[in-house]
C-alpha cells in the first residue's frame, strides 16, 4: 500500500489526488504535517522547518523556490521527480484549455516499485491545472496508468 503526503496544499491537491487513487490500487492520502510517506507531494513550505520532511520518494513543484531545503538530509529520497509549469520541470503541462490539462512526462524515470515510466505526453480533465498537474505527477510515481 501506497501511503501519499501532501505538505504546503491548501487541500485542492488531495483533492484531485482523490479522483486518481481508483488508478492507484492499496493508496491513500495523509495531509497531516508530518508522518511516514511512501510518496511526498511538496507544494509549498508553510508551516515546515528546514530539514523537516522526507520519503523514499518526493514529488516537488519545481515553480517554488527553496522546497528542497525542507527535506531531511540524512534522509536522501530514492526517487525526486518535479512537476511545474516551466520547461525545466520532469513533468509539465504542455496545454491547457477547455477544461482539459495535456500531461508530458519529459524525462524517463523509474517508479519506487520498479516500473519503467517512458517519455509520452496524455490529457486529463482539470478544473485546477496547477493542482491536477501535482496529483498527476504523484499517481504515475506510484505507477498510475494514465494512457
Amino acid at each position: 500500500m501506497y501511503k501519499i503526503g501532501v505538505a504546503g496544499d491548501n487541500g485542492a491537491i488531495a483533492k484531485e489526488l482523490r479522483q486518481f487513487l481508483p488508478r492507484v490500487p492499496d493508496a491513500s492520502i495523509d495531509t497531516a504535517d508530518a508522518g511516514e510517506w511512501d510518496v511526498l507531494v511538496l507544494n509549498g513550505g508553510v508551516g515546515h522547518e528546514t530539514g523537516s520532511l522526507s520519503a523514499p520518494a518526493v514529488v516537488l513543484n519545481s515553480d517554488e523556490k527553496n522546497l528542497a531545503g525542507l527535506l531531511d538530509p540524512s534522509s536522501i529520497p530514492l526517487l525526486t521527480i518535479t512537476y511545474g509549469f516551466n520547461s525545466k520541470a520532469s513533468i509539465t503541462a504542455s496545454s491547457v484549455r477547455d477544461g482539459e490539462l495535456c500531461v508530458c512526462v519529459q524525462r524517463s524515470f523509474t517508479t519506487p516499485s520498479g516500473k519503467r515510466r517512458e517519455r509520452q505526453e496524455f490529457t486529463v480533465e482539470t478544473r485546477n491545472p496547477a493542482a491536477t498537474l501535482a496529483a498527476v505527477s504523484a499517481a504515475l510515481t506510484m505507477d498510475a496508468d494514465f494512457t
